[in-house]
């Protein structure tokens, strides 16, 4: 009687959600179904590449336009254009604000990669951005302590352990993370 649907619009979201796994043609359809308000869509440096201040990409093609989907590679997203592959936020900077130096980076200002608007990044010096998103790191100090629970010896990395102790950065994490005893 009250039966889900196989696929739903969210008006609100401007987006699909679908019961079911998509194929590509298909999420391809959905996009290019949806309609921002005052989106613009500009060419890009890449001839025959569209890009969206929304954030969305197609290529010209003969009949029209076909939408690419961005992925991620190497913690960037990214996006694969005539058998090259391109880092979408520094594709769009330099589409919709301006000219970006081999030394520059791009960061996003909201702190959500996928979210690759022009309005949403910011164009910073590798310091800067080790600054921004240098707390976001994964490393931990390391202590190294005695059998009787005296501290011997602190680094601030696994690999500035293994230099002065000499043990493997395995065995080290190993021992960190309990997996070894």
């Amino acid at each position: 009687a009250n039966a889900i649907k196989k696929e739903t619009y969210l008006p609100k979201l401007n987006c699909y959600i679908s019961k079911e796994p998509l194929t590509v043609s298909e999420k391809r359809k959905r996009i290019a179904k949806l309609k921002f308000k005052n989106e613009i869509w500009k060419e890009s440096n890449l001839s025959g590449l569209f890009i969206s201040n929304e954030g969305r990409f197609r290529r010209k093609t003969l009949t029209g336009y076909t939408y690419t989907f961005p992925y991620l590679r190497k913690n960037h997203m990214t996006i694969k254009y005539q058998s090259n592959e391109y880092v979408v936020k520094r594709l769009v900077y330099q589409t919709f604000i301006g000219i970006l130096e081999n030394h520059e980076r791009i960061y996003s200002k909201n702190g959500i990669k996928e979210d690759f608007r022009p309005s949403n990044l910011k164009k910073v010096s590798m310091t800067e951005l080790g600054k921004l998103t240098g707390y976001k790191s994964k490393s931990k100090g390391i202590v190294h302590v005695s059998k009787e629970g005296k501290l011997i010896r602190e680094f601030k990395s696994t690999r500035e352990a293994e230099r002065i102790t000499l043990y493997n950065r395995q065995t080290i994490n190993e021992s960190c993370n309990n997996a070894r005893k």
